[in-house]
């Protein structure tokens, strides 16, 4: 059961990397020679080098870095990362309870096709009960849904409204760094209707992601004591990378 959770279609990120790829030591070979001679390195070139790899690398508005992503280099990413980079009006258009275009979910999805976002929902049946419930409910709250070897969020980050985080995604030699805010969080129980309770929360891409748009998370134990897990996204590229990638796709 556990296992299926950890299943994940990825939508505001880039596509996985091949199956038994995981996410590279933090180890790197650096030269110390400097021509034939064999001198090392300045202390300017040093000083560099050690920047490099403390912070990352910006390269054409996307976040680089050459190891797994430390905490201080994702800091740094989300420090330049500045708001969000999707329309103001779809902001928490990803929520089932609420949205600025109104509670007609068919409604919000027309209006999102028409802006030419992509839109997709990927339910999960997970099982069925309260202990169920309980389960996915604490893998979301500790980033589980990331853990797979080649994408990873930092499981410290706080699950609540307005907390920034990077998705790291393991892209051939470097790491990508794609910064996201957590738009809205629920949690509910309730006695009546049909559903018994639910958690879920929706981030929404920063300046510097590969995407712009929203996804949410979410658990759901419905009146037939079913628990399910949805990935519900939309979004459309905003860099060139991911532009070639849906060409190539």
């Amino acid at each position: 059961m556990r296992r299926q959770f950890r299943v994940r279609i990825p939508i505001l990120d880039p596509q996985p990397a091949p199956v038994g790829q995981h996410g590279a030591s933090s180890r790197h070979r650096y030269s110390t020679s400097n021509g034939l001679l064999g001198k090392t390195p300045t202390a300017a070139k040093t000083a560099a080098a050690s920047v490099t790899v403390t912070r990352g690398i910006m390269v054409g508005g996307l976040f680089l870095s050459l190891g797994r992503p430390t905490q201080q280099q994702q800091k740094a990413c989300i420090a330049r990362s500045g708001g969000f980079n999707y329309d103001p009006k779809f902001h928490g258009a990803s929520s089932p309870l609420r949205s600025s275009l109104g509670d007609d979910v068919a409604v919000e999805e027309q209006a999102l096709s028409q802006e030419r976002v992509f839109v997709n929902p990927a339910p999960v049946l997970l099982g069925a009960g309260p202990r169920t419930f309980d389960l996915a409910r604490s893998a979301l709250l500790s980033w589980k849904h990331f853990e797979l070897g080649w994408t990873f969020v930092d499981p410290e980050t706080p699950v609540e409204k307005g907390a920034r985080f990077c998705v790291c995604v393991k892209e051939v030699i470097p790491w990508l760094m794609m910064p996201l805010q957590i738009a809205y969080v629920r949690d509910e129980i309730s006695g009546r209707g049909p559903t018994k309770a639910s958690f879920g929360f929706g981030s929404g891409t920063l300046q510097g992601h590969l995407l712009a748009g929203e996804e949410r998370f979410s658990v759901e134990r419905d009146e037939n004591d079913k628990v399910w897990y949805e990935i519900y996204s939309f979004s459309k590229p905003a860099h060139f990378l991911s532009m070639q990638r849906a060409v190539g796709e």
